[in-house]
Order: C-alpha cells, then structure tokens, then sequence
C-alpha cells in the first residue's frame, strides 16, 4: 500500500507543480529545446503502445494482466521524470521551480527504478489491487495531459493576449490604449484612442522573420474592426528609411484604410529620392541585416518604397497607397540649426471638437542647398537612373551602392545625414480632469516586463512584476524617437512642444544603442517610465549593456518589448 500511496502523492505533486508553473513563459534561452522535448514526451505512448503491442504478442507472453498494468504504470511514471526535466529547463531562472522540479524529477526516478522488475511490482501493487491497478496508471497518464492540456491554454491565451486585452479595455471604459508590440528588432507602436475610433501606427517593421510583424498587424486590426471591412487608421509615421521600421508597412496598408502616411522627406528631386532610397535599402542586402539571404526581398521593399515616394511604377501597383502619403516639410513649419540642419514640426488633435488629444511630429532635415549639390553630383555620375535601372544594376553588381555612398559622403560627410533623418511623434491628452495611467490586469496579465542585466552571467534575465491596479495621478506625453539621435536643436524642439509637460512614457531610442541614450541624457529628456524594443539575438547586440546598466544604477522604471513580450499602457 505504500507504493500505491506514493504514486497517488506523485499525481498530486506533478499536478500541483505544473499548475503552478504554466503561470510563468519559459525561460528564452532554453525555449526552443523545451519546446521539442515537451512534444517528444507528449507523444511518447503512441510509441509506447507499438513497442509494447509487439513485445506482448511476441517476446513477453502469459501474465497479460500484471504486464499490461506494470507498463502503462511504469511507462507513465518515466514520462512524469521527463516532464519534470523539462519544466527545470523551462524555468531555471525561478529558484522555486528548480526545487520543485528536480525534487520531483528525483522522486518519479527513484519510483520507476523500483517498480522497473515486475515480481516487485506484483508485490507491492498487483496483489493489493488486482486487474484494478491498470487504473492507478491510467490515472496517472490522465492527469499528466491534465496538466499538459492546461499548459497549453495557457501558452494559447499569452500569446492571443493582445487582441482580447485591447477588446477587453475597450469594453471596460479603458478609453485609450497604447502598446509597444511584440516584434522582436524593430518597431510596431499602435494607439487607440476614444474606444478604438481613433487609431495611429507609429513605425511598422522588424528584422526578425515577417510572421512576427504580420500576427501583431493582424492582432491590431481585429481589435479595432468589425472583421467585415478594413477598419480607418488616422495616421501612420515611418519615422526613417531602414526595413526594421518599415517592413510590414505593405502588409498593414492592404489590411486597413490608412488616411494619413508620413514618410521622411527626400527632398523633391527624382533622382534624389531613388538614390537616397537605394542607399537606405538596398545596401543593408549586402550586411543581411534583417536576417535574410535573399536579396530579392530588399529589391521588392526598394521598388514598394519608391511607388509611394512617386518614384517609379515597374514593380508594385500600389497607387492608391501614394495618395495617403504626406511629407512635413509641405506642411509644417521649420526652424534653422547652426549646423545647417532643419527640423520640420507640425501639429494637429483629435476629438470631436479637437480638443481631446494632441500630436507633434517632429523631423529633422537637412539644407536645400546640400540637395541640390547632391542632385548635380548624381546627374553628373549615373545621368537619369530610373528605378528599373538601379535594380538591374544592384543585380548585376553591388558597386552600385558604393558608388552611391561615396556621393553622398562628398556632400554630407561620413555621417550621411540624409538617412538619417528621422520622425519623432510626441502625443498627450489635452482634457484638463485628473489623468490616470493605469498597468492593470488587461495590460499586466499579458506581460510588463522588466529586464535586469546580470553582470556575472552576461545576458538579460525576465523578472516579473505583479501590478495590481497601479495608478499615477497625471500621465505626461509620449515620446516615440524611433532611432533618432538627438542633438541640441531637436531636444529645444521636444521641450518646445511639451510646454510646461512632461514626458511620462518615453521610447529609448535605436533599441538602446549607446550613442542615441547618451545623447537622451546629455540633453536631459528624461521620463518616467522608459521603454526598450530590441530582438533576442540582434547582431547589433543591443540594447547596450551601458545603457541597461544605467536605467539599473540610476533605478529608472524601464520595460523591454521583444519578440515574445509587448508592453502595454492605457489611459482613462
């Protein structure tokens, strides 16, 4: 009987422990080899049953019962060992769970090895129990796919978390919602604003596989459509020319009805837009630097690109998107930098009597007289290029980029400040009641994570932190960078247009580089809570471990958003 009691406690133990741990995302590191290991157990008893099936009917004749029985038990128990192998890798980071598991793990081995020999198992089980004992193991196997099976919802509802929470706090009178996709390395930043009838995208891509960004589009459109025709999105910003930020832009135009498309200004020459635009795409095909070997995916992203800068119609036939786009410079006012730069701002609200939300893009550019020496070098050097000519050409031979960076630093320097001119957007509530910011269930449930940096052990670990219900009295602005690198003039701007705000959620830019945050705190932009989109396994290495380490010694409020977690904020 005290076998049969000890498997009785084995099935509690197991059950208790992975109810317990399918709160809990498994641990990045070791996701992918969990994640083959768990299946392998998982589908274990379809072999189980061909290898014991033959043994029976051929090798292991008489006793039918007690072998049958001995069988399921002990196979089961072997299948509660590795499960709890997999849940150590699982959770390696969380102390607890390595206890448990490896106590567990521990346990369910010592108990197969004992009942392995089957006059010790008749001994201590089948006489006590008879034919009856085949159900102590089948018990067993149903509650191990109990757990399995509420593992399962659980992983199904994190990662479908983002499209019931926004339904969700739409319903619940959250009035403005605001999320820092899952996309990995790059950029989808999406607001909802007034119940969901006033929607913006700012930056649209990432360097991770496309999937990643085209789950979050889709995500982002059932939350705020009815299913049956494509929902209006107010505005989109592209904040600058690298696919990280505009890769699923293509994607997210055919799915909704954009009425507003802000891309950086290139100036107004021809020739000058298909250069800069080659410059800024094509030549990352030669460093991969979205993960891809194929350069026909670059070639694709230069000729959409050109189609909406009015460039060039060989390739896509996307017209109607061109219509939507607009540019800040014909617009917005600007103002002169002593270093021969331009920073174009414009602003506009939202609400029934414009009254309710306010926006401020700002961009900086570059001076006219600089595109125009630009455009005589390059008429000088290709003559008319057309679109079709500098795809053949890239194909044919990638000096071409070469040829066009060498012009482009004659005019700009090594810097090559065209490509990076880049779009900031600053938005904030106008309405003058008390403003709560609230990470509650519909926003913490679905992940606000934070990073810490471990020194010791060189990679970023989760820490998860339970937010019930936490309100701050007045929410400030937000900031959207993309990646830009601020200087002296464009911080004068945000100050500027912040009055006598503030900034309460702030996006760190270019994924925590170094340069672009020090720059952040050089010029004394400061936040209170800080949010960090990177990939896992960027190239890049980022975010810079200086500027983790600053938000640590500093003890700033700072989240990530990668590929498997977003970061979500509303405000009533």
């Amino acid at each position: 009987m005290l076998i049969i009691s000890l498997v009785i406690l084995l099935a509690v133990f197991f059950f208790v422990n992975g109810f317990i741990l399918r709160n809990y995302p498994n641990a990045e590191r070791t996701k992918r080899a969990t994640k083959s290991l768990s299946l392998m157990i998982d589908l274990s008893p379809v072999a189980g049953i061909i290898v014991f099936t033959v043994l029976f009917t051929c090798a292991l004749k008489g006793r039918l019962p007690e072998r049958l029985s001995h069988a399921v038990l002990v196979f089961t128990i072997w299948m509660c060992a590795t499960k709890f192998y997999c849940y150590l890798l699982a959770h390696y980071n969380l102390k607890r769970a390595v206890i448990s598991c490896a106590a567990g793990m521990l346990f369910s081995i010592g108990l197969a090895v004992f009942l392995t020999p089957l006059d010790r198992y008749v001994a201590t089980v089948y006489e006590f129990t008879g034919w009856y004992s085949i159900f102590l193991g089948c018990g067993l196997l149903a509650v191990f796919y109990a757990v399995t099976v509420v593992s399962a919802v659980s992983n199904f509802r994190r990662k479908n978390a983002r499209q019931c929470g926004l339904r969700a706090a739409l319903r619940e009178g959250n009035m403005n919602i605001f999320n820092f996709n899952a996309v990995g390395q790059g950029l989808f930043y999406t607001g909802s604003l007034m119940h969901g009838t006033y929607n913006f995208v700012f930056d649209c891509g990432t360097e991770n596989k496309k999937q990643y960004i085209e789950n979050n589009i889709d995500r982002f459109i059932g939350s705020i459509g009815d299913g049956k025709t494509p929902p209006d999105i107010e505005f989109v910003v592209i904040s600058h020319l690298h696919t990280d930020h505009f890769k699923g832009l293509q994607y997210l135009l055919n799915k909704s009805n954009v009425k507003r498309l802000y891309l950086p200004y290139l100036g107004e020459d021809r020739l000058v837009k298909i250069c800069s635009l080659a410059l800024s795409i094509l030549s990352r095909a030669l460093g991969n630097d979205d993960g891809t070997r194929e350069e026909n995916y670059f070639i694709e992203q230069f000729a959409f690109m050109c189609e909406l800068y009015g460039v060039g119609g060989e390739y896509n036939d996307i017209s109607r998107y061109s219509r939507s786009v607009v540019f800040i410079p014909k617009e917005g006012k600007h103002k002169a930098s002593d270093e021969g730069r331009y920073y174009f701002r414009k602003d506009f609200t939202a609400g029934a009597n414009n009254d309710y939300w306010r926006f401020v893009l700002l961009e900086s550019g570059v001076d006219g007289e600089k595109l125009e020496l630009l455009k005589i070098r390059l008429e000088k050097a290709f003559g008319d290029l057309s679109v079709y000519d500098v795809i053949e050409a890239f194909k044919k031979d990638k000096n071409i980029i070469a040829e066009f960076k060498k012009i482009y630093e004659s005019v700009f320097g090594e810097g090559n400040d065209l490509n990076l001119t880049s779009i900031l957007l600053l938005h904030e509530p106008l309405y003058k009641s008390p403003v709560a910011v609230r990470h509650d269930k519909s926003a913490a449930e679905y992940n606000l994570m934070h990073y810490a940096y471990d020194r010791r052990a060189n990679f970023y670990e989760p820490c998860y932190y339970c937010y019930s219900n936490l309100l701050t009295s007045v929410a400030g602005a937000t900031l959207l960078t993309g990646d830009a690198l601020i200087d002296g003039c464009l911080a004068d701007e945000i100050r500027l247009s912040l009055g006598k705000g503030s900034i309460y959620c702030l996006q760190v830019p270019h994924h925590g580089s170094e340069n672009n945050w020090q720059a952040i705190v050089n010029h004394k932009i400061s936040a209170q809570i800080y949010v960090i989109p990177f990939g896992y396994g960027n190239r890049h290495k980022l975010p810079h471990v200086s500027t983790v380490d600053y938000f640590e010694e500093k003890n700033l409020t700072y989240y990530c958003a990668t590929q498997e977690k977003q970061f979500v904020y509303l405000i009533d």
